[in-house]
């Protein structure tokens, strides 16, 4: 399906495109799905520098966290992807570093992610809840963005579907219907974004729009994962097959609202006590943003 041409009913029979996945500069080729991916990148950690203040953050901050973080979470995404689809890359395991191509998981990226806010926070004596709150709402930008690679690259969509907004996707042999997934990630990633950007102004502690953010994806993609047709990472769970994204979607969904419900039930949390009205960027011009 990589070279076939997508449509979109809704949108008039003229409507057809056929998007090459790479383009050249200079005699080099760059592809659609890792300038897209860079894109979201940029858009989010500019929005994290300009609203660090009022997570307590510095500049300095984000910009060493994002030196860690952002090629480590690259290397995450690749290593999950790969994990699950060892298979293809037994014969060439050369194409384990071609990520332009596509091929990567949230998950391997969230992971690293966490990690390297631990670390980072430790070493600049940060607190961890501020960076991983602000670091939620780059990564939402970042995925609502980067979806559009997937676009480009026919690479996550549904199953067969009638609905009015069905993409077709057609090559030599046949036309096919199915539900546009990267186009109901992206949009869900985008309602994220928004809710959680208001909400993080009156976070009632460091780290929670980050499991706001965990529950909020999750939830999202086990409706996603339900109906997904294409790229699933199979394992056998109690003797059915099952997508492993799904497993590891829904655990982090329960676990995440169970913490979200103890804070909300059984903590008391003082407002006063965010890393905001403590940090390096309130000290110095205050948290407005």
């Amino acid at each position: 399906m990589s070279d076939a041409l997508i449509s979109f009913p809704l949108l008039g029979d003229g409507f057809v495109l056929d998007i090459p996945r790479y383009f050249t500069v200079f005699g080099f080729r760059l592809y659609w799905y890792g300038v897209i991916i860079a894109l979201g990148f940029i858009l989010g950690v500019l929005y994290a520098l300009k609203v660090r203040k009022r997570f307590g953050l510095a500049e300095e901050d984000i910009i060493d966290f994002v030196l860690w973080g952002v090629p480590l979470a690259i290397i995450g995404a690749r290593l999950y992807h790969v994990v699950f689809n060892l298979g293809d890359y037994r014969d060439n395991p050369i194409d384990i570093i071609k990520i332009w191509e596509g091929g990567s998981g949230i998950f391997g990226a969230l992971l690293f992610v966490i990690i390297t806010i631990i670390a980072v926070s430790k070493v600049k004596k940060i607190k961890a809840g501020a960076l991983f709150d602000i670091s939620a709402l780059g990564l939402l930008i970042g995925q609502s963005v980067g979806r559009w690679g997937n676009f480009v690259n026919r690479e996550l969509y549904g199953i067969a579907t009638d609905l009015p907004w069905r993409m077709g996707l057609t090559t030599q042999s046949e036309t096919i219907y199915v539900h546009p997934l990267f186009l109901y990630e992206s949009l869900w990633n985008a309602l994220g974004f928004v809710i959680l950007h208001f909400m993080s102004k009156k976070r009632k502690y460091d780290g929670e729009i980050f499991v706001c953010y965990l529950a909020w994806y999750c939830f999202g993609r086990c409706l996603c994962e339900s109906i997904r047709a294409t790229h699933v990472y199979y394992v056998n769970f109690f003797g059915h097959t099952v997508s492993a994204s799904m497993i590891v979607s829904a655990a982090v969904l329960i676990l995440s609202l169970a913490f979200l419900i103890i804070n909300k039930v059984a903590v008391k949390h003082d407002a006063s006590e965010l890393y905001a009205l403590k940090g390096r960027g309130e000290q110095k011009s205050g948290a407005k943003n």
